[in-house]
Parts: C-alpha cells; structure tokens; sequence
C-alpha cells in the first residue's frame, strides 16, 4: 500500500476510515499485506478519531477480533479485556470472546481459571449455541464424558432452535 495511514486519516472521517479498514481487511483473505496495512490503520484511527474510537466500546471488539485473525492473541486480548474493565455489565458475548483469549500457541495471555471464569459469566447471561460449544470443550479438555455429552446435546438442541450469540458490530459499521 502506498498511502501513509496518516494521510489516510486525515483526509477521510472516522465512518469512512473504519470502513475502509473493514473493506481491506476482509475483501481479499489470501492478501495478507492489505490486512496488515488495515491493522496499522485502524491502529491510527483509534488514536486520531479518538473521542469517536471511546463512543463504542464495540470498536475495542472489533480491533481485537482482526488482532485475532492475524494471530496476534496478547493484542487480541488486551482489547477485550479494556472493554471488559470500563462496562458494568459486560454482555456474554464479550465474556465468550474472553475465555476464548486462553486458546492461544505458547503461554495465553489468560490461565485456564481464568478463562473458565469468564466462560461461567457468560453462561450466567445467557445460553446459546456459542456458550454451549464452549462448555462442551471445557468438558472435553476436563474429559469429562458425562458434562461433555450433556452439553454436546445442548449445543444441539440450541442450534436446531437457532439460538445464537449476538454479533459485536460497532455501530460505524452498522451505517
């Protein structure tokens, strides 16, 4: 990419940045430079558009699920965790996300209590197919067959009623 992500900024608002950013990010999965160009510049657009950046906690869930895609799971986990510490009352898709930050290569950026914590919060909130795979791998990695099974058939039982997580969209996106 030839176009400095400063002058990007500068010369677009923050809708029309984030959405360029969305557009490279996911137009093309195999153009691995484009994703990287749109990592750095939301990166930018976080620190220039900062006031609209901090109007949407869900611009923080955004950027660490591109964090996410590219492997980078200590970024991806510091932006969860910086929207979980500023929400009252974090929804249970963002604690899924969570307990997901201990699935990473290496040392995760959480511990498995951890991860488990975040996993009976979500569940606490709401029960979805999303929740219930996941309480079937915590089962799993526990071999626990019995739990393993019964949320196996919850997991089931929730997808043939299509019962899903809400996605986490910033509301720039949603325009």
């Amino acid at each position: 990419m030839s176009y400095s992500i400063k002058n990007v900024c500068s010369s677009l608002n923050f809708s029309e940045a984030m959405h360029v950013v969305e557009y490279l990010f996911y137009d093309d999965f195999q153009d691995n430079e484009k994703q990287q160009y749109a990592l750095k510049l939301i990166f930018e657009i976080k620190d220039y558009f900062n006031k609209d950046w901090e109007s949407d906690w869900k611009n923080d869930v955004f950027l660490g699920g591109l964090c996410e895609m590219l492997w980078l799971y200590d970024e991806r986990y510091l932006c969860y965790k910086r929207v979980y510490d500023k929400l009252n009352d974090p929804p249970a898709e963002l604690l899924l996300l969570l307990s997901n930050c201990n699935s990473a290569p290496g040392i995760p950026p959480i511990t498995e209590e951890e991860s488990e914590f975040y996993l009976r919060k979500a569940l606490d909130k709401k029960l979805t197919c999303e929740v219930a795979l996941a309480m079937r791998s915590f089962y799993n990695l526990k071999k626990d067959k019995l739990q393993e099974e019964y949320w196996d058939q919850m997991y089931k039982k929730l997808e043939n009623e299509n019962v899903h997580s809400e996605q986490l969209i910033p509301d720039v996106l949603k325009e």
